[in-house]
């Protein structure tokens, strides 16, 4: 009977250890890529405070390719403010503070909630929502994230042109003209048409905008997507 439980507790020991050799190696890239992240951060902050903000933003853009977060985010964001890029600053303010959610202080929300609410009357905000996750977003002609995009983006007023592809497919191609402090949503569904092959797609687009806001170049319409 020892014997029986010896060998029992010695198979125990090397399942043991065959888990933790095969965990190890992920659970050691995962830190290494948070302490890189953090490394990044750290060296964008300590940029910024020196006034080197186009080296700040690098260092909190490689921070956010490999852990992103309300820090890194609202780090770009101040960033770009003191850049002058005020759209991009709008965006990642927006982020920071959908992630933080609107009952959280602390970190600076107060004044960032007041910067990001003078920038919403300067600004537009677009929406871009739609049934295709994973799918690019383009803003004239510049990725813009992939949905679902975690907020809405910011631009300047005037002519803009938003883009989503997924798979080769171009499943929206829409001109806006934007007005300050202008509210546009672009909302598509994607379902199967004709002979069911999954490339034949009717793309359904419909943009709606808050009142006051000049409607978009197309307010609604149909695209048939011809198969590749």
């Amino acid at each position: 009977y020892r014997a029986m439980m010896f060998r029992s507790l010695h198979s125990l020991a090397l399942i043991a250890a065959v888990v933790a050799g095969v965990c190890s190696p992920a659970d050691a890239w995962a830190e290494d890529t948070r302490a890189r992240a953090d490394k990044a951060l750290e060296d964008g902050q300590t940029l910024f405070t020196l006034k080197d903000y186009p080296g700040a933003l690098e260092r909190f853009r490689e921070a956010e390719s490999l852990h992103s977060g309300a820090k890194v985010e609202l780090n770009i964001g101040r960033t770009l403010d003191a850049m002058g890029r005020e759209a991009g600053a709008a965006t990642y303010y927006e982020r920071f503070m959908v992630r933080q959610g609107p009952e959280v202080e602390g970190d600076g929300t107060a004044t960032i909630r007041q910067r990001l609410a003078e920038l919403r009357r300067k600004l537009a905000r677009v929406t871009v929502e739609g049934e295709a996750p994973g799918a690019v977003v383009e803003v004239d002609k510049k990725a813009a994230g992939s949905l679902p995009l975690p907020a809405a983006l910011y631009l300047a007023p005037g002519k803009h042109r938003v883009k989503v592809s997924a798979d080769g497919q171009v499943l929206v191609d829409r001109a806006l003209t934007l007005a300050s402090g202008g509210r546009v949503t672009v909302t598509f569904k994607v379902t199967p048409q004709g002979t069911g092959n999954p490339k034949d797609l009717l793309a359904l687009l419909d943009a709606t905008t808050a009142p006051g806001t000049p409607a978009p170049a197309v307010s609604r319409t149909e695209v048939r997507l011809a198969p590749s």
